[in-house]
C-alpha cells in the first residue's frame, strides 16, 4: 500500500467524455466503475485536461477536482441533491443516505454516497482518539474522590478508620488498535486521498497524523497480503473489493464493536465496503443533474466580480452566506418584476449596471449552444403537425428536446426584458436591458446574436433581435473558483 508522501499509482481511466456522458446522461459527471473493465471519466462541457500533464495524471487531477465540486455543493445544498425535479430521477450527489444507490441503468438514479463516506472517514480518522484510545479497567492510584464506590475493599483498623491497600479505577491507556477496524479505515482513507482527491490535502493533514495512518494502514495491508498497488481505484478493483469485504466481516466476528465510536465507525466501513455496490454496474463517484452545479458556481462568481450591490435580483436558492436583509430584497424584487400573469418567473441573475442599464444572465448547462448556426438564426418554434414529427402509440407526439428547450430558452429571455422594461424600467427602449447566456466552455468569450425576422423569403427591416450575446465560460476556471472553498477536513 502507497503512502500519502509517495507518488501515487495512476489508476487506469478510460477515454473521458467532455462533452457529455453519451447515452447514459449528459447531464451526469463524474467517474463510473465498470467491475470488469475501466472506470470512465465522465467531464463536463467545456472541461480541458491539462495538456501539459501526463494523461493518466491528468485524469487524477480532474477526478479530484471534480470532486470537491460536488461535495462543496451537496453540503451546501443538501436539498437539491436529495431531490429533484419530478420527471427526472433524484439528484443524490454526496448523501448522507443509509442505502448506497448506485446507477440503474432503466429509470434509476446515480448515487454519490461513496464518496460521502470516504469524506466522514478522514473527517473522523483526524481526530487522534479514533486511532485508538480505549478505557480499559487497572488498578488505580488511590484517590480520595472515590472512598464511597470503595469502602467494600477497605481494611478497619481498631480504632476505625478505614485503610486501602488498592481500589479500583479507570486508566485512559492511548494504544494502538491490536484489530484491523482503525487499519481498515486508515487503508481505504490513504486510499481515497491518492486516487479521489490527489494533491488537493496538502498542508490540511498534519505530519504526525500522517504519519500514524500511514504506519496503520501499512500494517494492515501486510496482514491482508494486499500487494503494494492494490487499490478500489485500479484495475484489480474487484479483487481488492473482495479481500477488504472479507478482512471487516473477520474482524466484527473476533472482535464486535462495544462503544458507540466502535459501532460507527463499523457502519462506516460496512457501507463503504458493501452497500455502495450494487448490481452489475458498479461503483458511480458523480452527480446526474450537474447542471444546478453549474448554476451555483456562477451565481458564485457573478457575487464576486459584481458585488451584492449589483445584483437586483437572483435565484438566491443556490447562494449561501448572504445576509438575510439583502436575500429578502432580492426576493421582493424578483416578485414585484417577474411574479406576472399567473406565472412566479425566477430569472438565474438580473444585474443592475451603475449606468442604470440592466443585463439579464440565463446560466445554461449544455453544449447545444455551440453550434454556429445558432448564431444565424432564431431557434425555430416547434410545429406538432409537422410530418417529421413521431406519433407514438399512446397517442403522445415526439420531438426533439434539445431544439424545444432553446426555443423555450430565448422565450423565457424575452419575457423577462419586457417585465422588467414594463414594471420598472418603464421604458420602451430595449437596448437598455442586455440579454446573456452563459455557457461552459474551454476558453472565455462572447459572441453576439444577429437574427433577422423573414417573410415570404424577404428579410424585414428592423426585425432584429437586439442585445442577445452568449458568454462562454471556461469550465475549468469557474469549477476551480467554486471548490476553492471546500475544506476536505471540515
Amino acid at each position: 500500500m502507497s503512502t500519502p508522501t509517495a507518488a501515487a499509482p495512476a489508476p487506469p481511466l478510460a477515454d473521458e467524455q467532455a462533452d457529455g456522458n453519451g447515452t447514459d446522461n449528459e447531464d451526469f459527471v463524474g467517474l463510473r466503475a465498470v467491475p470488469d473493465g475501466e472506470p470512465v471519466l465522465h467531464l463536463p462541457h467545456g472541461y480541458q485536461l491539462d495538456q501539459a500533464a501526463i494523461p493518466a495524471a491528468a485524469r487524477l487531477a480532474a477526478l479530484g477536482q471534480l470532486t470537491r465540486v460536488m461535495a462543496r455543493f451537496a453540503d451546501q445544498h443538501p436539498d437539491e441533491v436529495l431531490a429533484a425535479e419530478r420527471h427526472c430521477a433524484p439528484r443524490d450527489g454526496l448523501l448522507r443516505h443509509a442505502d448506497g444507490l448506485h446507477w440503474q441503468q432503466r429509470g434509476g438514479s446515480v448515487g454519490y454516497n461513496s464518496v460521502a463516506g470516504y469524506i466522514d472517514l478522514m473527517r473522523r480518522l483526524r481526530q487522534p482518539r479514533q486511532l485508538g484510545p480505549l478505557r480499559v479497567p487497572a488498578l488505580a492510584p488511590f484517590d480520595p474522590r472515590h472512598l464511597g464506590r470503595n469502602l467494600e475493599r477497605a481494611i478497619y483498623l481498631p480504632d476505625g478508620s478505614a485503610y486501602f491497600d488498592q481500589q479500583w479505577g479507570q486508566l485512559k491507556q492511548i494504544r494502538r488498535h491490536s484489530g484491523g477496524l482503525v487499519g481498515l479505515a486508515c487503508w481505504l482513507a490513504i486510499d481515497a486521498l491518492l486516487h479521489v482527491f490527489p494533491g488537493h490535502w496538502q498542508g490540511e493533514l498534519a505530519t504526525g497524523l500522517q504519519a500514524e495512518w500511514n504506519h496503520l494502514a501499512q500494517r494492515f495491508g501486510d496482514a491482508q497480503r494486499l500487494p503494494r498497488q492494490a487499490s478500489l481505484f485500479g484495475a484489480a478493483r474487484a479483487t481488492t473489493l473482495l479481500q477488504l469485504q472479507a478482512a471487516l466481516e473477520a474482524e466484527l466476528r473476533r472482535a464486535p464493536p462495544m462503544d458507540s465510536e466502535a459501532r460507527e465507525l463499523s457502519a462506516l466501513l460496512e457501507q463503504l465496503l458493501c452497500l455502495s455496490v450494487g448490481g452489475d454496474s458498479g461503483d458511480i463517484w458523480g452527480m446526474r443533474g450537474f447542471h444546478r452545479v453549474w448554476e451555483a458556481a456562477c451565481l458564485g462568481h457573478a457575487l464576486a466580480e459584481y458585488g451584492a450591490a449589483q445584483i437586483f435580483t437572483c435565484d438566491d436558492a443556490l447562494l449561501s452566506g448572504v445576509a438575510p436583509q439583502q436575500r429578502q430584497q432580492w426576493r421582493t424584487n424578483r416578485h414585484r418584476v417577474f411574479a406576472r400573469n399567473g406565472r412566479a418567473r425566477r430569472p438565474d441573475l438580473v444585474l443592475r449596471q451603475p449606468d442604470g442599464r440592466f443585463r439579464i444572465i440565463d446560466f445554461k448547462y449544455s453544449a447545444q449552444y455551440n453550434d454556429e448556426g445558432f448564431f444565424k438564426r432564431r431557434p425555430a418554434d416547434i410545429d406538432l403537425t409537422a410530418a417529421e414529427t413521431q406519433q407514438l402509440d399512446n397517442g403522445r407526439i415526439a420531438i426533439d428536446g434539445d431544439a424545444y428547450k432553446m426555443q423555450q430558452d430565448i422565450a423565457n429571455l424575452e419575457s423577462y426584458r419586457w417585465l422588467l422594461m414594463q414594471h420598472e424600467l418603464r421604458s420602451w427602449d430595449e437596448s437598455a436591458v442586455e440579454l446573456e447566456l452563459w455557457v461552459p466552455a474551454r476558453h472565455d468569450e462572447k459572441k453576439t446574436c444577429a437574427w433577422q425576422a423573414f417573410e415570404d423569403g424577404r428579410r424585414l427591416p428592423d426585425s432584429g433581435f437586439q442585445h442577445l450575446s452568449v458568454v462562454y465560460r471556461s469550465s475549468a476556471d469557474m469549477l476551480q473558483r467554486y471548490a476553492g472553498d471546500f475544506s476536505l477536513f471540515g
